[in-house]
């Protein structure tokens, strides 16, 4: 049975969960045409409009037939023992990015990847009204190859817990916020746009910089300038904004680094009591280039061989 297991030391939840099934048809179930073969759409944009679960759509967005987390029951939160658990109470939803089973983030018209964004925040601003939920991600890996077996899909997921990151995330924000009376995030901006170095692209609203202390080669980070806790709030310019950077740095991915997968992870305040006006949303972006080594894996200590200095030249002549 699909559960959350509180780790007792570092007190970091973890989902149990069952493999996902092995699909056995033929042909891609996310492909136009194969709209009964996912679960009814929650979301979908048509131009022009048409009948839910038909062909004809830009973007579409459909519950996951193999969820991390389920919108079934509550909580159920009880002890083993020593040990803390509950149901994995939550949503997880696959936003199918585009009709065409080959086209890729770099390849794809502004207003294609607009309409992504857009999705994103119909759903984000839907699935928050359920006070069960305390917080909400948007995630993808893109693919390889226009050779693998479906679409570009990105994951929304809710939950009914805060994850470690995001509680250390805040920690260190009110930290700052009670020592300097500012916001970790926006002076963070500011440091960035003086110094020059570490950045990548600066439009209108976003910055997209190499963090001073990256983790990872190439890691990126992709911010609004102005104090935004939660994503919710994003208007359409900003969304044209955003667009044209995301296209932009995967695209300088694509032609820097040899087309790697990128893992994306959006950050955005937590709901409900949990709501952090002092928060700032923001995505990071992982090019997958090496395996973890044990040891970080070990320790948490993190050693980057390629400088963020260096990477964000490598990516601005890209």
């Amino acid at each position: 049975m699909p559960e959350l297991r509180r780790e007792a030391i570092l007190r970091r939840w973890v989902a149990i969960s069952d493999p996902p099934a092995i699909e056995t048809a033929e042909g891609c179930p996310f492909c136009p045409g194969n709209e009964a073969r996912t679960p009814p759409e929650t979301y979908a944009l048509r131009e022009p409009p048409g009948p839910p679960n038909s062909t004809g759509w830009q973007v579409r967005v459909v519950s996951n037939k193999y969820p991390f987390f389920r919108l079934e029951g509550g909580m159920a939160k009880r002890a083993e023992g020593m040990y803390d658990l509950m149901n994995n109470l939550g949503a997880h939803e696959i936003v199918i990015e585009t009709p065409d089973h080959e086209e890729t983030w770099p390849q794809m018209e502004l207003r294609q990847l607009e309409n992504i964004i857009k999705a994103y925040r119909q759903r984000y601003m839907e699935l928050r009204g359920d006070p069960r939920f305390k917080q909400i991600f948007v995630a993808r890996h893109n693919r390889r190859s226009a050779h693998d077996y479906h679409n570009s899909l990105s994951h929304i997921v809710t939950m009914a817990v805060i994850p470690r990151r995001i509680d250390e995330e805040i920690n260190g924000t009110l930290d700052y916020l009670r020592r300097k009376d500012r916001c970790i995030f926006c002076d963070i901006i500011y440091q960035e746009q003086r110094d020059q170095t570490r950045v990548i692209i600066d439009t209108e609203s976003f910055l997209t910089f190499a963090p001073y202390a990256s983790r990872y080669r190439y890691e990126t980070w992709v911010m609004p300038k102005g104090h935004l806790p939660d994503f919710a709030r994003i208007t359409d310019p900003q969304i044209s904004d955003l667009a044209y950077n995301l296209k932009t740095i995967y695209t300088k991915f694509q032609k820097a680094l040899d087309d790697p997968v990128v893992s994306f992870i959006l950050h955005t305040t937590p709901l409900q009591e949990a709501y952090r006006e002092e928060y700032h949303w923001h995505i990071e972006l992982r090019p997958r280039l090496e395996r973890q080594p044990g040891f970080e894996w070990g320790t948490g200590f993190f050693i980057n061989f390629v400088a963020p200095e260096r990477a964000a030249a490598a990516l601005r002549e890209a």
